[in-house]
């Protein structure tokens, strides 16, 4: 979702936490000063345009998140440059991630492409309530 101050992302947390968002103030602003410091999962993000581009800045992380499911661990100092660039109807999303405590030097992820749906009667389909992520410790077939 997008206004002239501000891009909010809503993400899926696959039925655990559909609720989890970030606001990401496109304004002009600077980083809060007290956010900026703060150990946030999300860090604290300000966007701005460059050109077609929307580049968004997160710093203030704290060190219990993953970068990846593989556990990919990373300090409170993680600094992560977002970019997002839409051609037609493909969306380019790249990531920098910048981590002096971890990282030897910064650290790209391969640029990732999206699809935009054009179809009018597209949907999206709720999330699952529940979803088992730990399938290869369950022994017995009684879940709750």
């Amino acid at each position: 979702m997008q206004n002239e101050k501000e891009v909010v992302f809503f993400y899926n947390g696959g039925g655990t936490q559909p609720e989890d968002f970030r606001i990401i103030p496109t304004d002009g602003r600077a980083h809060d000063p007290v956010r900026s410091q703060d150990v946030l999962f999300y860090g604290d993000s300000v966007g701005k345009w460059d050109g077609d581009t929307l580049v968004i800045d997160s710093v203030g992380f704290n060190d219990l998140t993953w970068m990846d499911k593989g556990g990919y661990f990373h300090s409170d100092l993680m600094h992560v440059t977002e970019k997002l660039h839409r051609d037609g109807n493909t969306l380019t999303y790249s990531v920098t991630v910048d981590d002096p405590q971890v990282l030897l030097k910064p650290w790209n992820l391969t640029p990732r492409n999206l699809k935009l749906n054009t179809d009018p009667k597209a949907t999206i389909h709720e999330a699952d309530p529940c979803r088992e992520e730990d399938q290869s410790n369950i022994s017995v077939k009684v879940h709750h």
